[in-house]
């Protein structure tokens, strides 16, 4: 994941998440929920397909597998926490 800027002291982020055709990544196990789109490409995040303009969201703690079948381009969105 390459940050792209954080933009409040709760920790609002906005990611960029690039995958080759055939690459895999377990996406780092967060503090903060995670917004995923995707904005090119196609693949699976375990076992369940994604295309263009599919979201993910991703869990506290979580720490799922993205295997991309065609080139993929993700922007990612850090939420804050207000707990």
């Amino acid at each position: 994941l390459r940050p792209l800027g954080r933009f409040h002291e709760r920790g609002l982020a906005i990611t960029q998440l690039k995958l080759a055709a055939g690459a895999e990544l377990v996406v780092p196990r967060g503090e903060q929920v995670l917004l995923l789109c995707c904005v090119q490409g196609g693949g699976n995040v375990e076992g369940r397909n994604y295309e263009r303009l599919s979201a993910l969201r991703v869990e506290i703690g979580e720490g799922p597998r993205i295997q991309a079948e065609r080139d993929s381009l993700f922007y990612g969105f850090e939420l804050p926490r207000f707990d």
